[in-house]
C-alpha cells in the first residue's frame, strides 16, 4: 500500500489509537478490516494478547464489512448488466448488515469498532441485539 504524504503527515501528529479513524476512511466499504490489520500490527508491536471473546466479536464483525462489500459490487456490476432487481436485493440485504453495525456500534458505516486491545463495545451492552439479528 502506498501512502502519501499528506497522510504520513497526518499520522506523524497523532498517536497509536487516533489513528483507528483515519483507517476507516481508506476504503469506506471495508472499515472494519482496515481497523483489524492496523490493531493487530500494534498489538504485535507491542505484545499485546486480546481476550478470545473480543477475537471472536472482531472476526463476526469483519466477516459482516466483508460481505456487505460483496453486496455493493455485486449489486453495482448487476445494474451495469441491467439486472435492476439484483441491485435491489444486494442493497436490501445490505441494508440489514448496516443495521446490525448500528446497533453493535451506534454507527451504520465507519464505526471505528475495533480498538487496539479488543473493541469499543460489548455486544451485551446492546439490548435485544440477538432478537434483531435472528
Amino acid at each position: 500500500m502506498v501512502i502519501s504524504i499528506p497522510e504520513s503527515k497526518s499520522r506523524a501528529r497523532t498517536n497509536i489509537s487516533q489513528v483507528i479513524t483515519l483507517t476507516d476512511r481508506m476504503d469506506y466499504l471495508n472499515p472494519l478490516g482496515n481497523n483489524l490489520v492496523y490493531c493487530l500490527a500494534v498489538e504485535k508491536l507491542l505484545g499485546l494478547e486480546v481476550p478470545k471473546r473480543a477475537q471472536y466479536i472482531r472476526v463476526m464483525m469483519v466477516e459482516l464489512q466483508r460481505i456487505s462489500s460483496h453486496l455493493v459490487w455485486l449489486g453495482t456490476h448487476a445494474i451495469d448488466l441491467g439486472a435492476m432487481t439484483v441491485f435491489l436485493y444486494c442493497f436490501r440485504e445490505r441494508e440489514e448488515i448496516l443495521k446490525i453495525f448500528e446497533l453493535f456500534t451506534g454507527q451504520r458505516m465507519m464505526t471505528s469498532y475495533i480498538r487496539i486491545g479488543g473493541v469499543a463495545l460489548d455486544p451485551l451492552l446492546a439490548g435485544g441485539w440477538q432478537l434483531s439479528v435472528s
